[in-house]
């Protein structure tokens, strides 16, 4: 994936992984408990700057539907997309990874 050196190309990484999550809706990947799921990744990776493996731990870790068939495939790939873009974050200028943290309120 493409160097993250600007806070636009850092919230067009976030967005790019919104649009993925909007792209499984079916699944529920855009409700409440995914979207919340976002928020404590981000958070813990790069406001606190914790390991966030522990997080994907059990058998669904996004909430999704289970009952859908492809569900276990879908949240795979938004773990797999998730840790791609916390990667790309952490390898971004400090200053810009700041501004997104405060631009999405992942600080508290």
């Amino acid at each position: 994936m493409k160097e993250i050196k600007t806070f636009e190309e850092a919230k067009a990484a976030v967005n790019a992984f919104e649009k993925y999550m909007s792209s499984r809706s079916r699944f529920g990947a855009c409700d409440t408990e995914p979207r919340g799921m976002l928020c404590y990744v981000m958070r813990n990776a790069l406001h606190r700057n914790k390991d966030i493996e522990l997080l994907f731990e059990g058998d669904n870790p996004w909430e999704l539907y289970s009952s859908m068939r492809g569900w276990k495939a879908v949240s795979d790939c938004l773990t797999r997309k998730v840790k791609e873009l916390v990667r790309q974050l952490r390898e971004a200028p400090y200053k810009n990874v700041c501004q997104l943290v405060e631009y999405y309120g992942w600080n508290y």
